[in-house]
């Protein structure tokens, strides 16, 4: 398997793959334009077949352009031994307003920019959006925000942290790339208790998932200044700078 990676690819004859061309304009955030394609037409079935041959320790799902959209919380419900991670993006204008409700208790991890989360909370306020998804059973909430750092909430606790200095070239995939530090720090814990993460445990998970996404901004495109030998330099050369920095709060 190359690289590791076991593809179940759903073919869908009436339907190209999806595009996204990402505009990088001076002055302003990213313009996306986006063609879902064949993602619109994936099925559930599909996928839950997909989750039984492979038995996966650990799942993200990305919910807002997807033909499974509707049904997270089929596929989600057996899944009581699997960390669940929801990475929420703008969804599409045709999906209902609380399309997400019924799979956020089923969620352990959701991962959002504070726009992505006001918009899939109904909410005007940061604090109000995490409440909504710690109250729907959400164990911890990852919100990126830029150039300001990212924040955990878990446990009664706020821990925010300041952002890895980069010279940025395009922040195409930067939340992406966190989302995989994510992974890639609870792969390395013999037994991940998201329970149980206290103000050492989510520093360092930031730290990793932070580090990680801002050496995606060093290149042009999403993958190509991932490296592991630039996310270990990061570390080294900002770590405790970055580790100084972080507040820990009770809440929210």
């Amino acid at each position: 398997i190359p690289y590791g990676i076991q593809t179940y690819l759903q073919d869908v004859e009436q339907e190209d793959t999806g595009r996204n061309i990402v505009l990088e304009v001076t002055g302003e955030d990213r313009r996306f334009h986006l063609d879902p394609g064949a993602n619109r037409w994936l099925r559930a079935d599909h996928v839950i077949g997909a989750i039984d041959a492979w038995r996966p320790d650990l799942l993200t799902v990305r919910p807002g352009y997807s033909g499974i959209d509707l049904d997270l919380e089929e596929i989600l419900a057996p899944l009581t031994d699997t960390i669940v991670m929801l990475d929420l993006m703008k969804p599409h204008p045709d999906r209902p307003a609380d399309y997400l409700t019924p799979a956020l208790r089923l969620a352990d991890i959701v991962h959002c920019n504070e726009r992505e989360a006001l918009i899939n909370t109904r909410t005007t306020t940061l604090e109000e959006a995490v409440k909504v998804f710690l109250d729907a059973g959400v164990k911890l909430v990852l919100v990126t925000s830029g150039e300001q750092g990212a924040h955990a909430f878990s446990n009664g606790r706020q821990v925010t942290q300041a952002r890895f200095r980069v010279d940025t070239v395009d922040a195409t995939g930067c939340g992406d790339a966190f989302c995989a530090g994510v992974v890639d720090y609870l792969q390395e814990q013999p037994a991940p208790n998201l329970d149980g993460l206290g103000s050492v445990e989510l520093t360092e998970l930031l730290m990793r998932a932070q580090a990680v996404g801002a050496s995606a901004a060093t290149a042009i495109g999403c993958v190509g200044g991932v490296t592991d030998a630039k996310v270990a330099a990061l570390l080294a050369e900002q770590g405790s700078s970055v580790r100084e920095q972080t507040i820990e709060r009770e809440g929210p």
